[in-house]
């Protein structure tokens, strides 16, 4: 049954996007296509859609949960954070996000699953499966 793979949702982030590529399309009207501004733009709109098409689309799996750890992808390079179980204290189940507070290193650390980035469903199995393996450690 284990690995359980949870993928990122990423409609609302292709919406977000496609919004600001078309706002930056419009403001480059106003200026030569050369000026130093509409290059700018260009640049930072082709550096945002390589970014989405070559790392953020290719690494899909926001959580794993394995035997004896969860695998949670962090930041903007979605590298991943292994956090064994028993080292989980604590889970806060918010509207905007699950935080998963554990022991790293005889120091408190903590993780932030944001809603956005997850379907509903996923995010209802998440925070219970986080829930009962708390329940059962404590």
């Amino acid at each position: 049954m284990l690995p359980i793979k949870y993928k990122l949702y990423t409609k609302k982030i292709e919406k977000v996007l496609t919004l600001i590529f078309f706002g930056l399309f419009f403001i480059t009207f106003s200026s030569s296509l050369f000026s130093p501004l509409s290059i700018i733009y260009y640049v930072s709109s082709i550096i945002c859609v390589l970014y989405y098409i070559l790392v953020y689309r290719k690494k899909t799996a926001y959580v794993i949960f394995e035997d004896d750890s969860i695998i949670i992808a962090r930041g903007i390079f979605l590298k991943g954070e292994k956090i064994k179980i028993d080292s989980i204290k604590k889970v806060y189940v918010l509207d905007k996000k699950i935080e998963i507070v554990f022991m790293k290193e005889d120091t408190e650390d903590n993780v932030i699953l944001y809603n956005f980035l997850l379907e509903e469903s996923d995010r209802a199995a998440i925070a219970k499966y986080l829930t009962a393996l708390v329940d059962a450690f404590v």
